[in-house]
Formats: structure tokens, sequence, C-alpha cells
């Protein structure tokens, strides 16, 4: 098995924050993403599906304002 490891280089300072910002939104919807269907399985015994987290992620959107930094169709890929 064989593990390719990647380094992008910036020229601009700006771009590589945007960047940051934009994996680290990708981080938190997966982690959240993740957190929902294990919690909604061991409480209730429900499994969430991914097109019940997309809704979801339209109202999350409206809620927390960072989320309009990236795509949706990004933030949905994720899920």
């Amino acid at each position: 098995m064989k593990t390719y490891t990647y380094k992008i280089k910036s020229v601009d300072s700006n771009f590589e924050q945007k960047f940051t910002q934009w994996i680290g939104t990708c981080r938190f919807v997966y982690n959240a993403a993740k957190e929902l269907k294990k919690v909604s399985y061991k409480r209730a015994g429900i499994n969430v599906h991914q097109f019940e987290m997309k809704k979801q992620l339209t109202q999350a959107k409206k809620e927390i304002s960072f989320l309009k930094n990236v795509n949706s169709q990004t933030l949905q890929a994720i899920i």
C-alpha cells in the first residue's frame, strides 16, 4: 500500500489563509455529520441518511455564517 503526500505552495498569503479556512469548514461539516449519525443511532436507533443531512445543511448555512464561505456542492460532497 502506498501513501502520497502533497504540499501546495502558495504565492499569496491571502490565498493560503482562505484555503486553510475552507479546509477547516469542510472538517467541521464532516465531524458534525459523523457526530449526528453516531448520536442519533446510539440514542434512538435511527440511521440518518445523507439526504437528510444535506437538507439540514441548508438550515445550518442560515444559522452558521462561516459555512457560507464554501459553496454548497463542496459541503454536500463532504457529507
